[in-house]
């Protein structure tokens, strides 16, 4: 095969495939470092723990833990949780400085908060549970004579340490410092009625009816116990039935529904 006959069977002959060569770019360095080193640096740092204050220390927020702690180990919690139930820690620890005096202190409010969820708590185990629960006077004269008065020394030991107990506060402070659903608690609505009235509330009678209708079921059982539970003088008469029947059939509450308010009055 000449020459000339080489270079047509060339031409005659397809291009061959060219090949594209890819080309590897240098990666950039990350911003993250993940050697070894910084992990084991990240692995060996210690998370800071938070140390809990000592009992001296606490104020309403540490109470109110040490509260709601307590009751879960009843499964039980508060009806609601916040600013204002700290509020209402802040009151009770006031109310307890007002019947114990210069020997109130934290270890005292921390004594109340689990003596009451031990002894009262499992009784209310299907109710509505507030902080504010835990100012009724019915409960804190309880502990103040269960755990307190009974530490007094006999006379034979020195009179050092003793407890101050203070007189029950009277209804018109009470009603200056916890308000109508506090005074009903406390003193019943007989007493409220009579406080209102010296004050020349003339809408007393629904201001009264509206807090009962507020209460949640307990509380409604604990008015009503404190108020059938004495007896008033004829000038203070009021039907006390009629004021809290909307609450009371409200919540079911049947006991009181049939009495007649007259009984629990002189005359």
């Amino acid at each position: 095969m000449d020459e000339a006959q080489l270079i047509v069977q060339a031409m005659q002959m397809s291009t061959p495939f060219k090949r594209k060569h890819k080309v590897l770019r240098e990666i950039e360095p990350s911003l993250i470092d993940v050697s070894d080193d910084a992990i084991s640096r990240m692995a060996g740092k210690k998370t800071k723990k938070q140390r809990n204050k000592p009992l001296k220390q606490w104020e309403p927020t540490e109470f109110l833990k040490h509260f709601v702690k307590s009751l879960s180990n009843y499964d039980m919690a508060l009806e609601r949780l916040g600013a204002r139930d700290r509020e209402d820690m802040a009151f009770l620890y006031d109310e307890l400085v007002r019947r114990v005096g210069e020997q109130m202190n934290n270890t005292v409010m921390r004594d109340y908060l689990d003596w009451w969820t031990g002894t009262h708590a499992r009784k209310l185990y299907d109710q509505e549970i507030y902080v504010r629960t835990l100012a009724n006077d019915r409960y804190l004269n309880q502990f103040v004579s269960l755990k307190l008065v009974s530490k007094l020394p006999t006379p034979d030991q020195p009179n050092t340490d003793i407890p101050k107990v203070n007189k029950e506060v009277d209804a018109q402070t009470l009603y200056s410092i916890g308000g109508l659903p506090t005074l009903l608690r406390s003193k019943g609505i007989v007493v409220a009625a009579r406080i209102l009235r010296e004050k020349e509330d003339n809408n007393w009678l629904m201001r009264i009816s509206q807090a009962l209708q507020d209460f949640p079921k307990e509380a409604v059982q604990e008015t009503m116990l404190c108020t059938t539970g004495s007896t008033y003088p004829s000038e203070d008469m009021v039907d006390f039935i009629s004021i809290a029947r909307p609450a009371l059939e409200y919540h079911r509450i049947k006991d009181y529904l049939s009495m007649n308010y007259r009984d629990c009055f002189e005359g």
